[in-house]
């Protein structure tokens, strides 16, 4: 029987490799295919080569001690990383359990093994073997990435074999987990009393680590550490206090493998991992949790292209719907253009929503103006070069893959083109009603990233006396009156590409994943950068030469403003021009002649 179940996977994977060939003829499918092969070489594969030690040209890190500190700081980092997920997976299924169980299989493996003779147990050993073909080629491909990037020693292997451990852990116990609860629910009467005492033991128990952190911050660190090495041994230090300690020591030892320098520390720490992955392994399959209902639902809601939410092997079967929150109330009238966005909204508001974006600026307030950590760290404003850089690196990727990530706007209604086109509004009203979505999202992201790169610079502008706190404000204004005409501009190209190639759009779409469709999003994601940085010459050049003209005159801060609001209203023009045209491409839309 296992033979067969191997064979009929192999099968699978052939025909799926001999269709991604047959579909290399078509030059467009080459053209990507030529573009991913290139990315996952320079980027991913090229950084196999060659060794990496954190502590190259370190020089202050001349006691033998500090690697040894540094290796036991990051295994308690990252055993606290995990510590979190695993309570948040822990409080998400008890505060609501699924109905029923349901394990991941499609719809052909449903069709031929459920009417086989084969008993439950086995048909969980073949989902749960089944979970670590993905599971491997993730760890492969998280090693390889992170082979120079992770700071930390180590070999290509271990580091995929490190990656293994640690999502096969988190695999097996969300299934476990999720499987208990579903048996707990079904077999006992009294599981809503038993359900809030589960909860309040989780609260208890992370207010209990959140108290030990706590009195662990007020540990001292020593001076003589560099910047970077100082910070890490903060943390180390607080997450290795009290309850702590206890707590995060399996989970630790889930990532010990990942951190091994040599071979024979990963088997020195791999035995212990292996050992608890097999305990979790074994609840898995004793338990005896009827999951063919929610399998057969699960299958559906796949098939019919719905999310697939899961964490891990485990995914809970859609059980009664629920009604949604309104994102805002929607006024009976008002410009139409809001409606778009309300409706949108929805689509999205399961991951980001306003309470979410006010969180993250809390939590950046609270880092940047806290005094928390500066009694336990020297040279806290050493680390504004640090964040400058983070948040600068942030707001570039946002603008290059938020608009290729955040597809509720056209793209995501092209299918109901039709529909739309049926509305008594102009083109123009309804490209800007769907890109109002990606849009917020990108401005609130964009903007927390301008205010952890302010806050870095006032921390550096001692050195520059000509950088008042005056200009500073300026700046930070101007710069966030600019940003969301310019996200505009970034959200016209894809939409752009979706109406001028709609069914290419579709089946990248469709076939999502492959390395022709990485290469596809690729040269997009290339030529819409290009397109933008044409876009914003013209206003950049104009900024340039009101602000060398009129400093002299005005000064800095006035010349800025006088700067901004002409680059401003260039924008604005180009962004209202490709708001009208891109209406326009709409109104003339006709799946019947697209170009495919």
């Amino acid at each position: 029987m296992i033979r067969a179940l191997l064979y009929l996977r192999l099968t699978s994977l052939q025909n799926r490799v001999l269709v991604t060939l047959r579909r290399l003829r078509q030059p467009r499918y080459m053209l990507g295919a030529v573009a991913g092969a290139a990315y996952l070489y320079f980027f991913i594969f090229g950084h196999l080569r060659g060794s990496y030690s954190p502590f190259a040209g370190a020089s202050y890190l001349s006691d033998p001690t500090l690697p040894a500190l540094y290796t036991q700081s990051l295994l308690r980092i990252g055993g606290s990383i995990l510590f979190i997920l695993v309570l948040w997976r822990q409080a998400m299924v008890w505060k609501s359990p699924p109905a029923e169980a349901g394990l991941r299989f499609s719809e052909a493996e449903i069709a031929f093994l459920f009417p086989a003779p084969l008993s439950r147990r086995r048909l969980v050993h073949f989902s749960l073997i089944k979970s670590q073909l993905l599971i491997l080629l993730s760890s492969l491909f998280l090693a390889l990435f992170f082979s120079r990037r992770g700071g930390v020693a180590g070999t290509g292997l271990i580091h995929a074999l490190g990656w293994w451990v640690i999502l096969s852990a988190l695999n097996f116990h969300t299934t476990a987990v999720s499987l208990t609860v579903v048996r707990l629910r079904q077999t006992r009467p009294n599981f809503p009393q038993l359900r809030r005492v589960a909860l309040g033991l989780l609260a208890l128990l992370a207010t209990a680590a959140g108290a030990a952190f706590y009195r662990g911050t007020q540990l001292p660190v020593d001076p003589n550490l560099g910047p970077g090495l100082d910070l890490i041994a903060f943390l180390g230090k607080a997450l290795n206090t009290g309850i702590l300690h206890y707590l995060l020591l399996p989970f630790s030892g889930v990532a010990a493998p990942y951190l091994a320098n040599t071979p024979g520390q990963f088997l020195h720490a791999v035995l212990p991992a292996l050992a608890l992955l097999a305990l979790l392994y074994a609840w898995v399959v004793r338990l005896e949790v009827p999951f063919e209902d929610g399998s057969i639902a699960l299958a559906e809601r796949r098939s019919q292209g719905r999310p697939d939410r899961r964490f891990g092997g485990f995914s809970p079967p859609a059980g009664p719907a629920k009604a949604l929150r309104e994102p805002f109330t929607l006024a009976e009238r008002g410009r139409p253009e809001i409606a778009f966005l309300w409706k949108n909204l929805f689509a999205i508001q399961s991951w980001f929503n306003l309470r979410l974006f006010l969180g993250a600026l809390a939590l950046i307030a609270a880092m940047v103006w806290s005094s928390a950590f500066a009694h336990g760290l020297n040279r806290v404003s050493s680390y504004a070069p640090l964040a400058l850089i983070g948040s600068a690196m942030l707001a570039f990727y946002t603008l290059l893959a938020g608009p290729q990530l955040l597809r509720q706007d056209l793209r995501g209604d092209l299918a109901n083109a039709d529909i739309l086109k049926t509305y008594p509004l102009a083109g123009w009203q309804v490209v800007l009603g769907e890109i109002l979505t990606p849009l917020a999202i990108l401005t609130g992201l964009l903007w927390l990233a301008l205010l952890v790169g302010i806050w870095a610079v006032s921390q550096v502008a001692i050195d520059f006396p000509w950088l008042t706190r005056g200009l500073r404000i300026v700046l930070t204004l101007c710069l966030a009156s600019v940003i969301p005409p310019v996200c505009v501009l970034q959200l016209l190209i894809p939409n752009a590409a979706a109406l001028l190639f709609p069914t290419w759009f579709q089946a990248a779409r469709a076939r999502s994943g492959s390395v022709e469709i990485i290469g596809q999003r690729m040269i997009f994601a290339g030529g819409q950068l290009l397109a933008v940085l044409a876009a914003l010459v013209p206003p950049l050049a104009t900024a340039a030469v009101l602000v060398f003209a009129s400093q002299w005159l005005i000064g800095p801060a006035a010349a800025t403003i006088l700067a901004t609001l002409a680059a401003l209203a260039i924008v604005l023009l180009e962004a209202a021009c490709g708001i009208w045209w891109l209406g326009q491409r709409f109104e003339q839309l006709d799946f019947s002649t697209a170009e495919t």
